[in-house]
């Protein structure tokens, strides 16, 4: 499974003219964290992302976003993970950038 990336990151990144998969291989931890809204969760899903053996130096940032659809699957998938293990709607709601009563939205729509 391909991380997810916030488009907030890759438009950070972009800002900073970061524009391919190359060039962020390209830049260090230190180089990351010195950039505009990148912390440690952004660097672990930049590192697990670039894993993907299947990018190319030349591949542009937004294939490290999946689609709309792609991400609403996904998402909802790990936000009922993370229910299961014993996550509050305050902290899945952090975790994704939604509201608490989003997360019970959609936790009602799949059941729990």
């Amino acid at each position: 499974m391909r991380s997810v990336f916030r488009r907030r990151w890759l438009i950070g990144l972009e800002r900073e003219g970061v524009t391919t998969v190359g060039e962020l291989r390209a830049l260090s931890e230190e180089q990351l964290r010195e950039l505009w809204n990148v912390g440690p969760k952004t660097i672990a899903d930049i590192s697990e992302a670039l894993a993907d053996r299947t990018l190319r130096s030349e591949d542009p940032l937004w294939c490290l976003e999946l689609s709309a659809a792609g991400a609403i699957a996904e998402r909802d998938e790990e936000l009922i993970r993370m229910r299961q293990h014993g996550a509050s709607l305050g902290q899945i709601a952090r975790r994704f950038g939604i509201s608490r009563e989003r997360v019970r939205q959609i936790l009602n729509r799949e059941g729990w």
